[in-house]
């Protein structure tokens, strides 16, 4: 079975996601809805990782894809240089976005393997991940869609600058 390498690699997906959220969360702590939201969607993240365990051990652990944190986030760091505050923050939470989206995938190719095991524990885990994944991307999606008209459109703001994790 094969199963176990998607175990791996979505239980190294959940846990960049919990540490990128933490580092948005951070990065942009002086907008209280990005704090307040990335802090709660990274503990959920860290909640996935510790249901997983039981999982993996189960199921052996393939290889894990980490690092795509790092290689998502240099273009924001490179924005940073060039002083664009707003920019940087839009190239965060698309950068979330597409790393939630990677988990979102993930649980649901690990919940069809479920399926076929008859696995009920580890489908029942998917399902609650992905309603979790779902209410991430929601609020990504319409973050974006808030800030970028005026982050495109609005000249930019000069802001601190913004290191990569």
């Amino acid at each position: 079975m094969q199963i176990g390498t998607y175990l791996g690699m979505l239980h190294g997906s959940e846990a960049e996601l919990a540490r990128a959220f933490r580092f948005v969360a951070k990065q942009h702590a002086a907008e209280p809805d990005i704090e307040h939201e990335c802090t709660l969607f990274g503990s959920w993240c860290d909640e996935h990782v510790l249901k997983l365990q039981p999982f993996v051990q189960q199921d052996g652990e393939g290889s894990r894809d980490l690092g795509m944190m790092r290689f998502l986030f240099r273009d924001a760091a490179a924005l940073a240089h060039e002083g664009s505050r707003m920019l940087v923050t839009l190239r965060h939470l698309h950068h979330l976005w597409l790393m939630a989206q990677e988990s979102h995938i993930s649980w649901l190719i690990i919940e069809q393997a479920a399926q076929g095991l008859r696995n009920e524990s580890l489908e029942l885990t998917c399902q609650e991940a992905q309603r979790r994944n779902h209410l991430q991307v929601s609020w990504l999606k319409s973050r974006i869609k808030q800030s970028a008209p005026q982050t495109l459109i609005v000249s930019g703001t000069a802001g601190p600058t913004v290191l990569v994790p």
